[in-house]
């Protein structure tokens, strides 16, 4: 009996370890981009990865419209290091025209040099249209 209460202690301990890091490297984000750049280095929103690499999975979706706005322009997700500069990669996406979320995902490689990362998320020009989005990045 004594054996089966030790055997269940360290198999709780084992996946109580195993779960904390899965749980560590997922990082949420949200933004609104009324402009053309939403720089989260410049708006102090970092997110802690380990070497790698990461998966991005979200949606983003048109919240407004200035009269007369073209579009929608492609949305592109660069993931970066803190302490590095460098950059892991690009991932693209065209909001809905309609107004409805449109689901992304993609995978950046080779993070490393640091575990503080931002992403910078821009358009190639101003359209008229606020965007406004969410996810994750986790590894």
């Amino acid at each position: 009996m004594k054996q089966k209460g030790f055997t269940i202690i360290i198999l709780g301990a084992l996946l109580f370890l195993f779960a904390i890091p899965a749980y560590a490297a997922s990082n949420s984000f949200s933004f609104t981009m009324e402009h053309r750049v939403v720089d989260g280095s410049a708006n102090g929103e970092f997110m802690t990865l380990s070497r790698g690499s990461a998966a991005l999975s979200g949606s983003h979706y048109i919240s407004s419209s200035k009269s007369g706005a073209g579009g929608p322009n492609q949305i592109a997700y660069q993931l970066c290091n803190q302490t590095s500069g460098n950059c892991f990669g690009i991932i693209r996406s065209t909001p809905r025209d309609d107004g409805l979320r449109r689901s992304f995902n993609g995978t950046y490689t080779g993070l490393g040099g640091g575990t503080s990362y931002y992403l910078m998320i821009y358009r190639g020009a101003n359209d008229g249209h606020t965007i406004s989005g969410s996810g994750t990045v986790r590894n």
